[in-house]
C-alpha cells in the first residue's frame, strides 16, 4: 500500500562479516590514510548515492523502538485485513497466509493480473506488483508505509477490487455486482 517503490532499506545481521564481505567496494582511488576502523564504504550495496538513510535515521531517532514498534504492527494488522477482504472476492485466491506485511494473491492469468496491477498502480491509490508463485501468475501487495492503517486497507481493497472487476478474464462478464465484503 506504499504508494511509490522503496529509496531506502536497512539490513540488520546477527553476524555482519558475511553482509560487508558480500558488498565491500574497494579500489585504489578511494584509498586514503583516514580509511581505518569501521568504514561505511564497507556497509552498503551502492557507492554513489545521495543521503537516503537520512530519512531513516530520522524516523528511527523520532519514534523510537515502540513507535517502530506499532508501525510495524499497524503494517501487519492493514495486510492481515487487506488480504481477508480480498479473499472474500469470487475468483481471488489468497496463496499463502498473511503473516507479517505480505498479501499475495492469484487473480487469474497473466494477461489479467498485469492489467490489474497497471490499472492500480497508474491510479495511485497503491502500488502493487506481479510475481509468479508456484508457478502462477499472482499479485504482491507489500504493507509498508509508515501511516497505513485500516482506512488504507479499504481504501485499497475498494480499488483492487474494482481493477479487478473491470478486467474480468475474457469470456467472462467484468461488471458482476459487487460482493459483499463486511
Amino acid at each position: 500500500m506504499a504508494q511509490h517503490p522503496y529509496d531506502c532499506g536497512i539490513a540488520l545481521c546477527a553476524r555482519p562479516e558475511p553482509f560487508v564481505d558480500a558488498v565491500r567496494f574497494d579500489a585504489d582511488y578511494l584509498q586514503t590514510a583516514e580509511r581505518t576502523g569501521r568504514d561505511p564504504m564497507d556497509h552498503r550495496v551502492e557507492i554513489s548515492q545521495r543521503a537516503r538513510a537520512l530519512t531513516l535515521w530520522a524516523i528511527l531517532h523520532h519514534e523510537g523502538r515502540e513507535g517502530i514498534a506499532r508501525i510495524v504492527e499497524r503494517n501487519c494488522s492493514a495486510a492481515r485485513e487487506l488480504g481477508s477482504l480480498l479473499a472474500r472476492e469470487p475468483g481471488v485466491e489468497l496463496l499463502a497466509p498473511v503473516t507479517l506485511n505480505q498479501v499475495l494473491l492469484h487473480i487469474g492469468g497473466e494477461d489479467r493480473t498485469q492489467r490489474v496491477v497497471d490499472t492500480l498502480n497508474s491510479a495511485g491509490t497503491c502500488w502493487v506488483t506481479p510475481t509468479t508463485w508456484n508457478g502462477r501468475p499472482a499479485v504482491r501487495i507489500s504493507v509498508s508505509n509508515w501511516q497505513t492503517g485500516q482506512e488504507s486497507a479499504d481504501a485499497t481493497a475498494d480499488a483492487f477490487l474494482s481493477a479487478y472487476r473491470e478486467h474480468g478474464e475474457p469470456g467472462t462478464s467484468a461488471s458482476r455486482p459487487p460482493a459483499d465484503r463486511r
